[in-house]
């Protein structure tokens, strides 16, 4: 009778520990770094939120200066002649303005805040550069958007007392 040295082709079918531990550690290694990226999938996904409602914000800000610019006093800030607008009834707040009617899921996803600047276009009278930029605070970092516009003198002039404007 004959002895087996090596076993059968169907003895040895199926993987071996080493090879079961190699692919376990492929696939736990490609599950945490897909945890990872959906992780700061998240996170952008909510900044880009923010931003956009720091956006829309920036835009009804806009509109109000714009609707009703009587509801806003504007003054010198500095010698760079530059002007700086307040609500009225406000006092010059130097971290800004909290938002009037503001939908309630963007006021408790963060405190949002304006501040308005306007200052004179070169060779134009009759417009001045409104710049209205909203700060928040994200994750004890805080963050800011910007939004420029044209804004007719007049209405600056209105709340000014009719002085001359910024240059």
């Amino acid at each position: 009778m004959r002895k087996k040295v090596c076993g059968s082709a169907s003895d040895r079918a199926g993987f071996t520990l080493l090879e079961l531990l190699t692919a376990l550690t492929v696939v736990s290694v490609a599950v945490g770094v897909l945890v990872l990226l959906l992780g700061r999938v998240g996170e952008l996904y909510r900044e880009a939120e923010l931003r956009a409602a720091a956006s829309d914000l920036a835009l009804s800000q806009v509109a109000a200066f714009l609707r009703a610019p009587s509801s806003f006093r504007w003054r010198q800030d500095g010698e760079d002649g530059r002007l700086v607008a307040a609500p009225v009834g406000e006092e010059p707040s130097p971290d800004g303005y909290a938002f009037q009617d503001m939908p309630e899921s963007l006021s408790r996803a963060a405190d949002f805040r304006w501040q308005a600047f306007a200052r004179a276009l070169e060779n134009r009278e009759d417009a001045l550069e409104l710049t209205v930029v909203v700060v928040w605070q994200d994750r004890g970092q805080t963050r800011s958007f910007a939004l420029t516009s044209p804004l007719p003198a007049g209405h600056v002039m209105q709340s000014t007392g009719g002085g001359s404007h910024a240059g």
